[in-house]
């Protein structure tokens, strides 16, 4: 970082933040110093060093170690069960918003997730969470809580904070940080990084991302906001879990909400992409996010691969072969979860996980109803029964032994089954939207 830049004052930068400060003024002693700043000063001033942790500030704040880091802002901690219930807080981080690269991603944000990931995970670093009043409050989700994070690491005398440090490495902009206890340091921190142009307040280019004719993304991302990205190019990382079809089924997994994410991926009949479909394959996808009318769900399309044209930038890219492919164990209850949830981006459980890659264990098989035409004749519908007492669906394709002999409701009714497969929806002009699981090979139906 240049440390020695001809900068404007600072004094000038402060109103147009929308920090809303009129007379804000922190809690703490430790927070009540003034920070001077003049024109004549051109040497980057360290605010998160400054301000100093106020073990008897009256607000909240608890012992942490990282559980998983998620993005630039969020993180999850294990803490004491006098926190949470389960010991387990989601932090998001109070004054800041970095940018996105869990769900969509944008410019530097994948840099600012490492930033943070480097700060809290360097072997014997102490991690203090630091709620803004005398409670742990949580945001509009009501999963994570809002919270100040301190760290001291193995070099450091004191602790310091990584929220004010965020924003003044122009890895954030702010967001609330005016109605905080800390409000002085984030406008302070952020006037200065505006004025350095550090990262976000830079015109240059974050190195880490692509600004190609593409838009780079996550299944998340997808799902999340599909029209934001109908009709357009997209990329994203995903494993393919199972092939049907000329159909892969991928899942990418989520650590903010551990979730596997699923996507249906049409790859048709070009033979060099087919090549590269291969189950237990990592693979960056470029294509069209489009909506299949006929699944009444989004799917990706037109893939592209030139072996001979490694360096095309809409190429198909494999990046790992091998990968164990695990079949997630849900519940009828997981199944039948419609209900839109914000911590979800307003769609429900159950979209999040269709096309994915699960398996539902001891259902008892009570009706089949077997297709009697088409392409299709002998593919079975299942209507299975839980333990407790829940409705399950599951659709065969067309099963026969290793003899040849077809599948039948002779085969399967009345009896107890655990099936693996992806992650379905059914429409019918009759019930509506219903979802199912898909079954596609003898091998994953285990009759008892």
């Amino acid at each position: 970082m240049k440390k020695l830049l001809k900068i404007l004052s600072i004094a000038t930068l402060v109103a147009p933040l929308a920090f809303g400060l009129t007379a804000c003024q922190p809690t703490s002693s430790s927070s009540t110093s003034s920070i001077e700043v003049t024109t004549s000063e051109k040497q980057f001033i360290d605010y998160a060093s400054e301000l100093k942790f106020d073990e008897n500030s009256g607000r909240k704040w608890a012992e942490a170690t990282v559980k998983q880091t998620i993005d630039g802002d969020t993180t999850h901690f294990n803490v004491p069960t006098t926190v949470t219930a389960d010991g387990v807080l989601k932090a998001r981080y109070l004054g800041i918003d970095t940018p996105e690269s869990t769900g969509k991603v944008e410019p530097w944000g994948k840099t600012a997730s490492n930033f943070t990931k480097s700060k809290l995970t360097e072997k014997g670093t102490l991690i203090r969470i630091e709620s803004n009043d005398g409670a742990w409050n949580v945001d509009s989700t009501g999963e994570r809580h809002l919270v100040y994070i301190w760290y001291k690491s193995p070099s450091m005398t004191d602790y310091k904070c990584l929220n004010i440090e965020l924003m003044q490495e122009g890895y954030s902009k702010g967001k609330g940080g005016g109605s905080t206890v800390y409000g002085e340091y984030f406008q302070k921190a952020q006037a200065q990084a505006m004025d350095f142009q550090l990262h976000v307040f830079s015109t240059e280019k974050d190195p880490d991302f692509y600004y190609g004719d593409y838009v780079e993304t996550t299944i998340r991302g997808l799902k999340e906001a599909p029209k934001d990205y109908e009709g357009i190019l997209v990329r994203f990382e995903g494993l393919i879990t199972k092939i049907n079809s000329n159909t892969a089924y991928v899942v990418d997994y989520d650590e903010e909400n551990e979730i596997y994410y699923g996507m249906q991926v049409f790859y048709g009949y070009d033979a060099s992409v087919g090549s590269n479909m291969q189950v237990g394959n990592l693979v960056s996808f470029c294509g069209k996010y489009l909506y299949y009318e006929a699944g009444q769900i989004y799917q990706v399309s037109d893939l592209e691969y030139f072996a001979m044209r490694p360096n095309y930038s809409k190429n198909l890219r494999v990046l790992e072969t091998g990968v164990t492919v695990t079949p997630v164990e849900i519940t009828a209850t997981q199944l039948s979860d419609t209900t839109p949830k914000e911590i979800y981006g307003g769609i429900s459980y159950v979209d999040c996980i269709l096309n994915s890659y699960v398996k539902m264990t001891n259902l008892r098989v009570t009706d089949v109803y077997t297709t009697q035409e088409g392409k299709s004749t002998g593919a079975m519908t299942l209507t299975c029964a839980t333990s407790d007492n829940k409705v399950v669906s599951v659709r065969t394709t067309v099963l026969k032994d290793a003899q040849g002999n077809l599948i039948t409701e002779d085969d399967v009714l009345n009896k107890t089954i655990d099936a693996v497969g992806i992650v379905g929806k059914y429409v019918s002009d009759y019930s509506g939207v219903s979802y199912q699981l898909n079954v596609y090979s003898l091998n994953d139906l285990t009759i008892k």
